[in-house]
């Protein structure tokens, strides 16, 4: 009789570790921006798969050193925590980013909220189809949608993008949140000493996608920085 009490008792344990514990509740309140839970080496990827070894990656990031100003201020390495909150309601979620409150509204996945910003944000910039549709194949979730148009000048017209900001949280418990970001630094013809370099965006609230490096041009290289910030309750 030995055998079969210990079958049952085994079946017993096996569904008692099964069972899946239910959803955490949807965090209320205002959250800070804590620590950087990760912060990963700098990878790079051509047309043709990953960049062997450091020699081509610092290569790369010194002449993009020497091409961008010192008042741009655009480090691509550097990870600093943000000064910027979190606050959750019910029906709505505002983000403070360098003193300027966005609000979003959002959807749950599991443990994972999806923002998308009410109003639509103006920039002065313009992407092309090619660098928007790169951009969402490096990225598990898709960039929000750029409409392109013109505003008229006393000499011309210059062109500009609107589009509605879209932002991801995880949800670790009803204290903890984090924000998982990417930065791109798209090379052209980093083989040559003649290269551009052209960032979306500097900082880019995604995860990134190893496997879409085959919409990379020939001749062009990206560079990806990853990081992880961690948002606690006051």
């Amino acid at each position: 009789m030995k055998k079969p009490c210990s079958l049952l008792s085994g079946i017993a344990f096996f569904f008692a570790g099964c069972e899946k514990e239910g959803p955490i509740p949807l965090p209320q309140g205002t959250f800070t921006a804590t620590s950087i839970t990760e912060n990963l080496p700098i990878h790079g990827f051509t047309k043709n798969g990953a960049i062997a070894g450091s020699k081509t990656i610092n290569r790369i990031l010194d002449d993009y050193d020497n091409y961008i100003p010192e008042s741009w201020d655009l480090s691509f390495t550097s990870v600093e925590i943000p000064e910027g909150q979190i606050r959750i309601q019910d029906s709505f979620i505002e983000y403070t980013f360098m003193s300027e409150l966005l609000k979003y509204d959002y959807t749950r996945n599991d443990d994972l909220l999806f923002l998308e910003m009410q109003d639509s944000i103006t920039i002065t910039a313009s992407y092309s189809d090619y660098y928007i549709q790169l951009f969402n194949t490096l990225n598990v979730y898709p960039l929000p949608e750029f409409s392109e148009y013109y505003v008229p000048t006393p000499t011309g017209f210059y062109a500009v993008s609107r589009y509605k900001d879209k932002r991801y949280i995880e949800i670790i418990d009803e204290n903890t949140l984090r924000m998982h970001f990417t930065r791109h630094l798209y090379v052209v013809n980093y083989t040559t000493t003649y290269q551009t370099f052209w960032i979306l965006p500097v900082e880019l609230n995604n995860y990134f996608r190893e496997t879409g490096y085959a919409a990379i041009k020939e001749g062009d290289a990206v560079l990806v920085k990853e990081f992880e910030i961690e948002y606690r309750s006051k």
